[in-house]
């Protein structure tokens, strides 16, 4: 079935931009021996859109981006607004030293390399025996 256009609404769509695709971001977290490393695929958003916080046991990063456009062609006009926004948590399997983390992003892929802190993971007590009946470690 066929919809004949008038030479208004024709010109109209010969105007508009095409949508967007949905762009959700894609993250990879790597267990290295010494580090955690978080590739996170993050497309049409800039750093300034970012939020990141950091601590010893997850990240939470946080994007928010908002976009106008204006066309104006004689007897056209268009004008959009678009937001987008995402917000993340990615829990660690170990705890990581958040101030020494490396954080940057290059067209759109964002790379966070985390050192693991150096705590043992168990510790042994012994005690001994002294001669008040005290039990010292």
């Amino acid at each position: 079935m066929s919809q004949q256009q008038s030479p208004g609404e024709q010109g109209f769509q010969e105007h508009l931009l095409p949508p967007l695709p949905l762009r959700e971001p894609a993250f990879e977290l790597s267990n290295r021996e010494n580090a955690l490393i978080l590739k996170a695929t993050i497309p049409g958003f800039l750093p300034e859109d970012l939020e990141i916080t950091l601590n010893q046991d997850q990240l939470l990063i946080r994007g928010k981006r908002e976009e106008e456009s204006h066309l104006d062609k004689g007897d056209f006009w268009h004008q959009e607004q678009k937001s987008s926004a995402f917000i993340r948590t990615i829990s660690f399997p170990q705890k990581i030293d958040p101030d020494k983390a490396k954080i940057t992003m290059d067209r759109g892929v964002l790379s966070i390399i985390m050192p693991k802190l150096n705590a043992p993971l168990a510790r042994t007590f012994k005690f001994e025996s002294h001669p008040e009946g005290k039990f010292l470690h």
